[in-house]
């Protein structure tokens, strides 16, 4: 899979982006997938998404 998620139907594209600010003290083990709220991650996300 890629991330961000881009799903193209009838002439338009949707990037579904996601983050958090923590998870409430649990363990995030693979194949879970967590995105922390960091501005600069954010903005190179938004870039590719476009």
């Amino acid at each position: 899979d890629t991330y961000p998620l881009l799903i193209k139907q009838n002439g338009f594209r949707i990037s579904l982006l996601n983050y958090t600010y923590g998870t409430n003290s649990m363990q995030v083990t693979a194949p879970n997938i967590v995105n922390y709220i960091d501005k600069e991650i954010m903005a190179r996300d938004i870039e590719t998404a476009r």
